[in-house]
């Protein structure tokens, strides 16, 4: 009886954690997208260790569930982005993913699309 009690209680928090969580806004949805797939793309390029990548994806989880972002749907969302990434990335050439690698280093050297406190 004390275990269908413990059960029954887990389920009804799940329950009601669920049915609180609000689905992901358009905006929300491709902020996490964007991030999982420059946070990907990084990696693939070299230009990020996958323990850097660890430590950008945290703080863009942690900024996500302060703006209400419930974690299970960050976890969704990111790594719906991260397959979709890879895939795209799989089927394009290793002379095409070189032009990328280089594009985006370059951007990243001129400091395109970094906040101006980011560092």
């Amino acid at each position: 009886m004390a275990i269908y009690k413990k059960w029954a209680g887990l389920a009804g928090a799940l329950l009601a954690s669920a049915v609180a969580a609000q689905p992901l806004d358009t905006s929300q949805t491709s902020l996490i997208q964007l991030a999982a797939s420059m946070n990907e793309m990084a990696l693939s390029c070299g230009h990020m260790s996958a323990a850097q990548l660890q430590k950008a994806q945290a703080k863009q989880r942690e900024a996500m569930l302060r703006q209400g972002v419930q974690p299970a749907q960050y976890e969704v969302a990111y790594a719906g982005a991260k397959t979709d990434f890879a895939t795209r990335w799989a089927s394009i050439s290793q002379d095409e993913q070189a032009r990328n690698c280089a594009q985006v280093k370059a951007m990243s050297e001129r400091g395109v699309g970094q906040l101006p406190n980011a560092k």
